[in-house]
């Protein structure tokens, strides 16, 4: 079921999201994207994807490549528990992985990473002034950037589900080609998780 699948972010910046996941990242960010027809989805997985230093380390621009990454020590050190969401950045499927991401991309992935409910390009990246926060006791949703995407649904193109890439296979190719259309994920999937030495990127440290 579609309530059980990841959210899979993935953005090139990191803001401040407050001291616990809780505060704002698995409680309001996460139920507003993992809802589905107005019904939250506690079961969802979050799994966010954003370059370790390693990534960073061996990408085609070496170290440099950094400087489109802006994640600070003092912002990082503020929320050590965002580490234990985040994934490498990996691009097998289309050769990029050594290219360092500047795109931003939210998605709903089923866990073996075939199938996508939903998929949203966009200029939002990792924080609230891009996503917004309630205030005023839920009252009021207050987002201080404007950004502007694409929300990729399905139904929009006459098909039941999005496939990542070609990976679909059915019996039936004719059923399967109206219901079902390939969808180009710009990077792998399942997301793979940080080893437990990994540290995410983070731009005002020297190296």
């Amino acid at each position: 079921m579609v309530t059980d699948w990841s959210v899979v972010g993935q953005f090139s910046s990191v803001g401040s999201l407050g001291a616990s996941s809780d505060a704002w990242l698995t409680s309001e960010w996460l139920t507003s994207l993992s809802s589905v027809k107005g019904f939250s989805s506690a079961n969802a997985k979050l799994q966010l994807v954003f370059p370790s230093m390693e990534n960073v380390r061996r990408s085609l621009e070496g170290y440099s490549a950094g400087d489109a990454l802006p994640y600070s020590i003092d912002t990082a050190m503020k929320q050590p528990y965002f580490t234990s969401f985040l994934h490498q950045w990996r691009s097998n499927c289309s050769g990029r992985t050594r290219a360092s991401p500047h795109i931003k991309t939210y998605s709903r992935v089923s866990a073996d990473g075939k199938w996508l409910a939903w998929f949203l390009l966009t200029s939002a990246n990792m924080s609230k002034a891009a996503w917004g926060s309630l205030e005023k006791n839920g009252s009021q949703l207050f987002i201080r950037s404007y950004e502007l995407g694409v929300l990729f649904l399905p139904r929009n193109f006459d098909v039941r589900m999005f496939t990542v890439g070609n990976s679909f296979s059915d019996e039936n190719e004719e059923v399967a080609q109206r219901d079902i259309l390939p969808f180009p994920f710009p990077f792998d999937l399942p997301p793979l998780a940080y080893e437990k030495d990994d540290q995410p990127w983070i731009c005002d440290i020297p190296y």
